[in-house]
């Protein structure tokens, strides 16, 4: 049992990378909207320092208005927003889900979230035991 929810999970996950990729090809339509919310405490979550502090544990972004740039890969998606005026990236693997909600169709989602670091990835850079969606790291101090 514990093997078909996993495999549940996974294709679960699949749905979603297909919206966004849906989204970066044709954009959002008409009132739909998606909240996303994810853990982070996943080792692989790319957020700003300060988001971290904020949000220990898990922390819900939205994909309606006022976001650029998403960019969906294999593990994960990346995508830029607007925090109180301030741009912002944030990187989120699949498996740091922890649901996703369009409320404008009445769609939802929910997850069980995998906290196991994500080891090997095409189209993805690992460096400090974090993931990097594309392969820049925004809060480097480098």
């Amino acid at each position: 049992m514990q093997d078909y929810k996993k495999k549940l999970q996974e294709y679960l996950r699949l749905m979603v990378k297909d919206i966004l990729r849906d989204i970066t090809r044709s954009g959002l339509h008409g009132e739909q909207h998606f909240y996303i919310a994810f853990s982070t405490q996943h080792p692989n979550v790319l957020i700003p320092p300060e988001f971290k502090e904020k949000y220990p544990t898990s922390m819900t972004i939205v994909l309606q208005n006022d976001f650029e740039n998403l960019q969906v890969f294999h593990q994960g998606f990346s995508v830029d927003l607007s925090f109180s005026g301030i741009k912002n990236k944030v990187s989120i693997p699949f498996n740091a889900l922890t649901y996703i909600t369009d409320p404008s169709v009445n769609f939802s989602l929910e997850f069980s979230p995998d906290l196991e670091e994500i080891k090997t990835e095409d189209d993805c850079e690992i460096k400090d035991n974090l993931i990097y969606f594309p392969s820049k790291n925004p809060y480097s101090a480098s």
